[in-house]
C-alpha cells in the first residue's frame, strides 16, 4: 500500500541511483574516450577509475578536456593526488597517467606519470584542448589519482618561458644581445617544463650564447633535465651540445649563422636545481675564424718544438751509443784502425829540434897577487895568566853581620 513515507523514500532512492549514474557515467573508463568541459567558473575533478580504492589491472581509459569557450582560455590541470606504480627506472612502463597537448592522444606529449607525487603540480595546455590516457598492467595496483581542471584565460608571451603562457615553445628574441633564464630561476624550475627560444642576430653576424649560471639535473646521458642548442633555427638543425648537472659553467657556444635555437625540458623530478641564466651576444665571424687560426698555429708552433726536441734528443742518444760501441768493441787484427772524428785535427807545426846556446867560458889568466910589503904586527898577548877555574859554583856564604865579603877584603 502507497503512503507519503514509502513515496519520499522510493523518491530519495531514485534521486540517489541518479546521481550516482551521472558520477558513474562521468568518471567510467573508455578507451575511446570522454570528453569533458572545462569552465572558468567551475574547478571539476576527474579521478582514476574506483578512486580512492585500488584502480583495477589491465585498464585503458582516456579523456579529453575542453574549454566551454571558443577561444582565449586553455585548460589548467592541478595533480592533488597519485599514487602509481612505479618501475624504479622513470620509463614508467608499467601504470602510467599521459597527458597531451590537443584534442587527440597522439599529439604533442606533454608527459607521462607514474610513481607517487607528494606535491600538487600544474600543467597547462597551450590551447582549448587537453587529452589524457590512463594504462594499467596485470601487477601491483595503487589507488589512482584524483585532478582537478578548469578553464582560464590563456596568455602570450614570446620572450619568457612560464607556466600558463601558450607560447612557451615559440619564444623569440632578437637584437644584438640580451638574457634569458629557466621558468621561476632563481628558484627551482618546474616539472614537466618544455621551453624553446630562437635567437636571431642582425645579417652578417654569428651568436655567442654564454652561460652564467647553470644548474640543471644530472644524469647520465642528459635525457631526464637538459639543455639542447640547435646550430639553426628549426628543431631538425644540428645539434651542437646536449648540458645538464651542475658541477661547472658549460663554455661558450658559437653558431654557424645569425641563428641559434635553444630548447629545456624538464621530467617529473626536481628536488634543488634552480635552472640557468643565459647571455646572448652577436659576434663577427672574422673573430672567431681569427681564434681559430690562433690556436691552429699555437698547436702548429708546439708541434714543430716538441719534434726539434725529440730529433735532437735521439741524435745524442745514436752518438752516444756508436762511441760507446767502438770503444767497448775488441779489435779484430793486429793493425790500428784511426778514429774517425767529425771534424778535421786542427794543423801542426813542422817539428824543429831545439839548439841549446853555447856557453861562453873565459879562460884568461887573473892578474898577478900583489902582497904588502910588510909583515903585520906580531899579535899581542897578555901579560898575566888567567886565573883558575873557580870550579864548582856554589851558593855565597853569607858573612856574619858586621863582616864583609872575601872578596870585599883582599881590596
Amino acid at each position: 500500500m502507497f503512503t507519503p513515507a514509502s513515496g519520499i523514500k522510493g523518491l530519495i532512492l531514485v534521486a540517489s541511483w541518479i546521481v550516482s549514474s551521472g558520477a558513474q557515467s562521468q568518471f567510467s573508463c573508455s578507451s575511446f574516450g570522454q570528453t569533458l568541459k572545462a569552465e572558468s567558473s567551475t574547478i571539476k575533478t576527474l579521478t582514476s577509475p574506483n578512486y580512492p580504492s585500488d584502480y583495477k589491472s589491465n585498464t585503458d581509459c582516456s579523456w579529453t578536456i575542453e574549454t566551454s569557450q571558443h577561444s582565449g582560455y586553455i585548460v589548467e590541470v592541478t595533480f592533488d593526488d597519485f599514487r602509481l606504480e612505479s618501475d624504479h627506472m622513470q620509463s614508467c612502463g608499467n601504470d602510467y597517467l599521459a597527458v597531451y597537448d590537443g584534442s587527440q592522444i597522439s599529439q604533442s606529449d606533454i608527459g607521462t606519470f607514474c610513481g607517487f607525487m607528494d606535491t600538487p603540480m600544474k600543467i597547462y595546455s597551450t590551447g582549448r584542448y587537453l587529452s589524457l590516457r590512463f594504462v594499467t598492467d596485470i601487477a601491483a595496483n595503487y589507488r589512482g589519482f584524483k585532478l582537478s581542471y578548469f578553464a582560464v584565460p590563456a596568455v602570450s608571451d614570446k620572450k619568457k618561458c612560464f607556466l600558463g603562457n601558450i607560447d612557451n615553445n615559440n619564444l623569440e628574441l632578437e637584437g644584438s644581445s640580451g638574457t634569458f633564464e629557466s621558468p621561476r630561476y632563481p628558484l627551482k624550475y618546474p616539472k614537466f617544463m618544455s621551453c624553446t627560444w630562437v635567437i636571431t642576430v642582425p645579417e652578417g653576424k654569428l651568436v655567442k650564447l654564454s652561460f652564467q649560471k647553470f644548474d640543471v639535473e644530472w644524469s647520465a646521458n642528459c635525457d631526464e633535465d637538459y639543455v639542447r642548442v640547435y646550430d639553426g633555427q628549426y628543431s631538425t638543425s644540428t645539434v651542437k651540445k646536449t648540458l645538464c648537472g651542475s658541477y661547472s659553467i658549460p663554455d661558450d657556444i658559437y653558431s654557424t649563422g645569425r641563428y641559434m635555437r635553444i630548447h629545456f625540458s624538464s621530467d617529473m623530478d626536481n628536488y634543488s636545481n634552480y635552472g640557468f641564466k643565459v647571455q646572448f651576444q652577436e659576434t663577427n665571424p672574422n673573430v672567431k675564424i681569427l681564434g681559430v687560426v690562433i690556436g691552429v698555429a699555437v698547436v702548429f708552433c708546439f708541434i714543430i718544438i716538441v719534434t726539434c726536441i725529440v730529433l735532437r734528443y735521439r741524435r745524442k742518444r745514436t752518438a752516444n751509443s756508436q762511441h760507446q760501441a767502438s770503444s767497448t768493441s775488441a779489435p779484430t787484427s793486429t793493425s790500428l784502425t784511426p778514429i774517425q772524428h767529425p771534424y778535421p785535427p786542427p794543423p801542426q807545426a813542422a817539428y824543429q829540434p831545439y839548439t841549446y846556446p853555447t856557453p861562453t867560458v873565459d879562460y884568461s889568466m887573473p892578474s898577478a897577487h900583489t902582497y904588502p910589503a910588510q909583515p903585520p904586527p906580531p899579535y899581542p898577548y897578555p901579560a898575566e895568566s888567567p886565573p883558575p877555574y873557580p870550579g864548582e859554583e856554589r851558593a855565597p856564604q853569607y858573612p856574619p853581620p858586621g863582616s864583609m865579603y872575601p872578596w870585599q877584603q883582599q881590596n
